[in-house]
């Protein structure tokens, strides 16, 4: 079976060691490989995950063009690589930025709303999605906690939902389930707007009947298997999806086929 992982994260040569060393450090986690596109590669290959897609963060305005200039050169040069593009969310020529990700060919826009330090559902952000929106680009939103922050969050479940129905029609992933640590909340309300989710550092967490009550609630048709890499081992990921017992069919629409669909791959 083909696998996709929608949400993984990698940097440059000259940025990984100390990009990884801060973030650990702040989130008191572990990391399983180093940071570096030729790691996740490597990562990716070990656990037979045929296709990963790459979710860079712009947390300043300066870093826009750069970011996607880098992410659409790893994009081209890596067969097992996809990569989402960023906007930094108060960006002042926004339109410009999502035009460069457009003509780069990159897949979607990712948004931390902790490292980005704005509210998902601030009405100051939505000429920016709807400007993506407009461009046929999926959104993929970090939601729930953030082990290196405190609560509230900026993008829980009731945000959430605001923004999703006042985007009802845009393409909306939910990164973790919905809700990270917020599984179950975001389960019960956010089914109902029509967007999907990943599974990006919830999966190994959640684990065999949880996390097929879980899916069940969502629908499988709306699940992407996502791992968080390098924060989570892509193979452990992989086993504890199937600790759901879930359906084989469910297992290809998670696996790939909702990923191929979004991404537009043949």
């Amino acid at each position: 079976m083909r696998i996709i992982d929608f949400h993984t994260h990698c940097y440059t040569d000259a940025l990984a060691e100390r990009a990884m060393r801060k973030l650990a450090e702040s989130g008191g986690i572990a990391y399983y490989h180093d940071g570096t596109v030729r790691g996740l590669i490597r990562s990716a290959s070990d656990a037979g995950v045929d296709l990963s897609v790459v979710m860079p963060i712009a947390t300043k305005e300066s870093q826009n063009t750069t970011i996607n200039t880098w992410a659409a050169e790893v994009q081209e040069e890596n067969d097992s690589l996809l990569c989402f593009g960023t906007v930094y969310p108060f960006t002042s020529d926004y339109k410009a930025v999502v035009a460069q990700i457009v003509e780069l060919g990159l897949k979607g826009v990712k948004f931390h709303p902790e490292y980005q330090s704005f509210h998902i559902d601030d009405r100051a952000v939505y000429p920016l999605y709807e400007e993506i929106a407009k461009a046929g680009l999926p959104m993929l939103f970090h939601t729930g906690g953030d082990v290196a922050y405190k609560p509230p969050f900026h993008a829980e479940p009731k945000a959430v939902y605001q923004m999703a129905t006042d985007f009802a029609g845009a393409t909306i992933v939910a990164a973790h389930v919905g809700g990270y640590e917020f599984w179950d909340e975001a389960a019960e309300l956010l089914p109902q707007t029509g967007i999907l989710v990943d599974l990006a550092a919830s999966a190994e967490q959640l684990q065999g009947e949880h996390l097929r009550r879980i899916i069940e609630k969502w629908g499988s048709e709306r699940v992407l298997f996502a791992t968080d890499s390098p924060w989570f081992p892509q193979k452990l990921c992989i086993d504890a999806l199937y600790s759901a017992g879930l359906r084989e069919e469910d297992y290809e629409n998670i696996f790939h086929r909702n990923a191929e669909r979004l991404l537009k791959l043949g």
